[in-house]
């Protein structure tokens, strides 16, 4: 028997047959895929503006504070609407403050975000040298 490939040469670096059905099952997602099953997500990490680092340090975003007592004179569904609101509020806090301790710690921030194939990176409304970036952030 003549031996040509690698595999032939060092049975050890042949996948097992787990890793071989991994990859069939893989290739055959990839195939789906292409074929207009699921879309595809890929990670993208970008880096952000000094500028909107700087407006997220001046302009953090709040919620008005209300007293349980006030709180308890309204309705139910106003309560419930408010502590959605809060709860998003206190998550984007989290969130901008992480990105500032970043952008205080290596001088940049970066931001990661999970987009599938059909989402477009640019939007096209950028000129080179990224001044419709800065006056979209500028102009919130």
């Amino acid at each position: 028997m003549k031996r040509n490939s690698k595999e032939d040469k060092f049975p050890w670096t042949k996948p097992t047959a787990a890793q071989e059905e991994e990859e069939e099952d893989s290739a055959g997602r990839r195939r789906e895929e292409e074929d207009g099953g699921e879309e595809r997500k890929r990670v993208v990490r970008e880096r952000l503006p000094e500028d909107l680092i700087h407006v997220m340090i001046v302009h953090s975003f709040r919620v008005h504070e209300i007293s349980e007592e006030r709180l308890a004179q309204r309705s139910e569904e106003f309560r419930a609407s408010y502590a959605e609101e809060k709860a998003r509020s206190e998550k984007w806090q989290a969130d901008d403050q992480a990105l500032i301790d970043q952008y205080l710690i290596h001088g940049y921030a970066e931001s990661v975000r999970e987009v599938t194939d059909d989402d477009d990176e640019d939007d096209g409304d950028d000129d080179d040298d990224g001044t419709a970036e800065k006056d979209r952030i500028l102009n919130f």
